[in-house]
């Protein structure tokens, strides 16, 4: 089930401060859905970060990059999965 925006801040999980953590924890929260997520919904997986939301695109362009996230539009809305 896809993470829910607004009730994710009550058990969101801390954001890694080193880069190999954070791309771990990025693709345990695309793997462990069962849905795409928005951008919106993978951030509010996390306690709110500055780096966070600077950094969470480029860290799913190299997760992509690996073969570990596909990005796709939806309904004219990008959402990536596992």
């Amino acid at each position: 089930m896809a993470p829910n925006p607004a009730t994710a801040t009550a058990t969101a999980q801390p954001w890694p401060g080193a880069l190999p953590e954070q791309v771990t924890a990025v693709a345990q929260v695309l793997a462990s859905s069962t849905a795409a997520l928005t951008l919106a919904q993978i951030t509010a997986c996390f306690a709110a970060s500055a780096s966070l939301k600077k950094s969470l695109p480029t860290l799913l362009q190299t997760l992509e990059a690996l073969g570990r996230a596909q990005q796709m539009q939806v309904g004219g809305t990008t959402v990536w999965r596992a």
